[in-house]
């Protein structure tokens, strides 16, 4: 494991963020995270640049990141890494898609050979990090859990957890972050996600649909770095391409992309 990025990274304790990852490395369950990653079964998850493998090491990294933060102990640390490596195995897309937390949570037991209520709660949770979050509590209690505060937490640490890695889309608002201490951790997310890049041969840049990136670079412009994270910047450039091929009537297929990005608003 030890060609591994995530680990590369998590043993810069002199960088940037060394402080933080010292802290990682005394915290008493921090052997529970390196078994999370050791024990990653890689070929159940789904194979994709922006759900694959790079962003479950990651999102891993952020939950127990966020156990930490939170003081919890060692059951719901590992029922909460349990769920960061698995709730995106029922992916069929990198779409915007409600449905692929449940099927997901259907592979669960067999992922994790959990059981009883321990089985429920990561259920429930990996069910409703895809759905908005005033679902969370009728999902709860579509399951018969009985540690309903167990099951909360699981919930809300795993969508902390995955939704700082929603850096990798440039799309990381922290105000919906459901804790302070994972608000806090923004400017980690993003030094973990360029790190991994840079440690996998790969530009330290965001993950834009290819369809959007396609359209830019066919209206004769390349985004500069500071261009692609820079959110505003990025949108002024793609609609400035948008509108160039629209005078040159080449907008058919490519503005399905740049429809889908930027009016729908949602890339998950």
């Amino acid at each position: 494991m030890t060609d591994r990025p995530i680990l590369k990274i998590i043993n810069e304790t002199n960088g940037e963020f060394g402080t933080a990852l010292r802290g990682l490395q005394s915290w008493e369950h921090y052997t529970l995270l390196l078994n999370a990653l050791e024990a990653l079964d890689r070929d159940a998850l789904y194979d994709s640049r922006v759900h694959g493998v790079g962003h479950i090491e990651r999102t891993i990294l952020h939950g127990g990141m966020c156990c930490m933060d939170a003081g919890a102990d060692a059951s719901l640390t590992a029922l909460v890494l349990d769920a960061c490596s698995y709730h995106d195995v029922g992916r069929r897309n990198d779409s915007v898609d409600p449905e692929h937390g449940y099927r997901s949570s259907l592979r669960l037991e067999a992922l994790t050979d959990r059981h009883g209520d321990a089985l429920n709660i990561l259920k429930a949770s990996v069910t409703a990090h895809s759905r908005d979050d005033g679902e969370m509590y009728a999902i709860l209690d579509s399951y018969p859990i009985e540690n309903r505060r167990a099951g909360l937490a699981v919930s809300e640490l795993l969508k902390d957890a995955d939704g700082l890695d929603r850096i990798r889309i440039n799309d990381l608002d922290p105000r919906f972050l459901r804790r302070e201490e994972s608000r806090r951790r923004v400017a980690f997310s993003k030094w973990v996600f360029q790190r991994y890049q840079e440690c996998c041969g790969l530009e330290p840049v965001p993950m834009y649909p290819t369809s959007v990136m396609a359209m830019i670079r066919s209206a004769g412009f390349e985004p500069t770095f500071e261009e692609l994270w820079d959110m505003t910047a990025f949108r002024a450039l793609a609609a400035k391409a948008y509108n160039a091929l629209c005078a040159r009537g080449e907008t058919p297929e490519l503005a399905v992309g740049f429809l889908r990005f930027f009016r729908l608003g949602q890339y998950k």
